[in-house]
């Protein structure tokens, strides 16, 4: 184990990362690695099978974790990604990140709650 702040030191020194997990509810640990890549940008590689890949809108480099020359292929495409690439790539993340946050989450809940109380009061 390393202290956490190492951990979040080495997230935003990374010039990619890679999640390649066979199966994953919502591990926070792509999270972590955008908000830790503020100055940087560099470019996330996500299994296809992890929670979070769905809500990140093509921000990041979807791979089979069972496909190793794909795998091999989006580490190579993450780190000869121009600027531009990894910029615009990055602003998608960044915006799931930050609009998808647990407390979205319920308000948008209570929220379709809500309105699905009213629905039914009316009929």
């Amino acid at each position: 184990d390393i202290p956490y702040s190492q951990y979040l030191a080495l997230l935003s020194a990374a010039d990619a990362m890679v999640i390649t997990s066979l199966r994953d509810g919502m591990n926070l640990t792509s999270h972590e690695y955008v908000i830790c890549q503020r100055e940087k940008k560099s470019p996330l590689v996500l299994s296809e099978f992890v929670g979070t890949y769905g809500s990140f809108n093509g921000g990041a480099l979807g791979v089979n974790p069972m496909d190793t020359r794909a795998i091999a292929q989006a580490i190579k495409d993450a780190l000869v990604m121009s600027d531009e690439e990894k910029l615009a790539r990055w602003n998608l993340l960044h915006r799931q990140v930050l609009t998808n946050s647990a407390s979205s989450f319920v308000s948008s809940f209570i929220s379709d709650i809500e309105s699905a109380h009213a629905e039914a009061e009316r009929h």
